[in-house]
């Protein structure tokens, strides 16, 4: 990728006091982030696609990284397997993206489907996919003008603890600070300015900033740093992160000079929020005083056209109905339903669901896809498990706090042993407190589907 570079305006705007051929060649670069959308698309990144095309207009060489968890987090992407959050960054001309914990939630399959959708790599040096079919890459260098940017990918180790064992399996997770170490020297012969993308949250990269030296900036993500001030050095390298769900744009500004003794990043509007080594600011222009960026206009009509056809695919899913019910359901009431959903759809003679999953009552009248998917929060770690326990050691679940079953009788099971089914975290605390659970069905349907299938076929009477 070339960017493109305007000498004439740098030499009379850089304020060195000699000319800039006698001083070496200075490039202008503009480094904008976004990390940790979760699906935030109509009204995070749409808005923020406008910000980008005006500061493009403005910017000579413009470089757009997101640090991962992009498509986990609402209906459309869940149906259409990120589908449209894929189609807005293709229009916004993403350079590259990290890897977070959340892009493996919906297994390897879609995680590789999503990164065939888009043109720009996924950049992750430690994590590999076991049978290849996620497309990962260690790093890539880009170009503004002559001046050679290497961004290295890292991601969290907490993702093995985070996700279910499956799709754990399914990758090879590295120490991301000894990888780091591993193609450091790589990349500074490369390059003339390194940039880690990472996806491993402000204490790890303040730990890799610290342990490594030769690293010039981290864009970060994972803990969702939402204060303006989320910019800060770590000895000579710079750390930043830009909030989260498209709220805002990270931008960085920074001026590279090049001679024959080699390339330097000169100058870096983030230290202060000031370009304080320069009499005028590069172009004569204006430079944010904060490390975010807020968007202050509308969506950009681009980016929502390029959503629009996954969005009416999910309206019609969603707008099917399943069935009805003759009167209004308490809260209480519809977390038992939900339990016995999950028991119905595997047989299990326990069905447990976190209570914060069900977040309210179900009203009267015709219920829809829509009203499910609306009444379930959250799309991480959804998918059911199921474990065969000891009989006398079903009542481990009791100690559970926060979830609701379906009725038992722990005095008098029907068998030695009982089969029990949840979302895969809830099993994941079961499993702590009763180490010789057998693991008899995994991976299987979403909460939701199976809560929807529950509806449709004992729940509420059809019509």
């Amino acid at each position: 990728m070339k960017k493109r570079y305007i000498a004439a305006a740098l030499a009379g705007f850089l304020g060195l006091g000699q000319p800039v051929a006698a001083a070496g060649k200075y490039t202008l670069i503009t480094l904008l982030h976004t990390n940790d959308l979760h699906a935030d698309v109509p009204e995070g990144l749409c808005r923020l696609a406008s910000l980008v095309k005006s500061i493009r207009k403005d910017m000579p060489n413009v470089i757009l990284l997101d640090a991962g968890d992009i498509f986990h987090g609402s209906a459309v992407e869940y149906h259409t397997g990120g589908g449209g959050a894929a189609a807005v960054m293709t229009v916004m001309g993403y350079d590259g993206a990290a890897v977070g914990n959340h892009e493996l939630d919906f297994g390897k399959d879609t995680f590789a489907r999503f990164t065939e959708r888009v043109p720009f790599p996924f950049i992750c040096a430690n994590l590999k996919s076991r049978d290849g079919s996620v497309k990962l890459i260690p790093y890539i260098i880009t170009e503004a003008d002559d001046v050679k940017i290497a961004v290295l990918g890292l991601t969290t180790e907490e993702t093995m603890e985070l996700q279910w064992r499956t799709t754990r399996e399914d990758f090879i997770f590295e120490d991301p600070i000894e990888t780091a170490k591993k193609y450091l020297p790589e990349l500074r012969e490369k390059a003339d300015a390194v940039v880690v993308l990472s996806h491993m949250g402000r204490d790890k990269d303040k730990e890799l900033a610290k342990t490594l030296t030769g690293i010039d900036i981290i864009i970060g993500g994972h803990n969702h740093e939402h204060t303006t001030r989320n910019r800060y050095y770590v000895g000579d390298t710079l750390i930043a992160q830009a909030n989260s769900h498209g709220k805002s744009l990270g931008r960085i500004d920074f001026t590279v000079r090049k001679d024959e003794n080699g390339a330097k990043i000169v100058s870096l509007n983030g230290k202060n929020g000031y370009w304080s080594d320069m009499e005028n600011p590069p172009l004569g222009l204006e430079y944010p005083k904060s490390a975010l960026v807020y968007p202050e206009g509308e969506a950009d009509p681009e980016a929502l056209a390029a959503y629009e056809p996954y969005r009416a695919e999910t309206a019609e899913f969603l707008g099917e109905k399943i069935g009805r019910l003759d009167k209004s359901v308490s809260h209480r009431t519809t977390r038992k339903m939900c339990a016995a959903a999950l028991a119905a759809h595997t047989g299990a003679d326990i069905g447990v669901i976190d209570d914060r999953t069900v977040t309210d009552g179900l009203r009267s009248g015709d219920i829809t896809r829509g009203d499910i998917f609306g009444l379930i929060r959250g799309y991480t770690r959804q998918e059911l498990i199921t474990i065969r326990v000891k009989a006398e050691k079903a009542s481990a679940l009791r100690k559970i706090l926060g979830v609701t079953t379906t009725d038992f009788d722990y005095k008098r099971p029907p068998a030695d042993t009982v089969t029990v089914t949840g979302q895969a975290y809830v099993i994941s605390k079961l499993i702590n407190l009763v180490p010789d659970a057998e693991i008899v069905r995994e991976n299987d349907v979403t909460t939701r589907e199976a809560i929807v299938e529950y509806f449709a076929a004992f729940g509420a009477g059809k019509e």
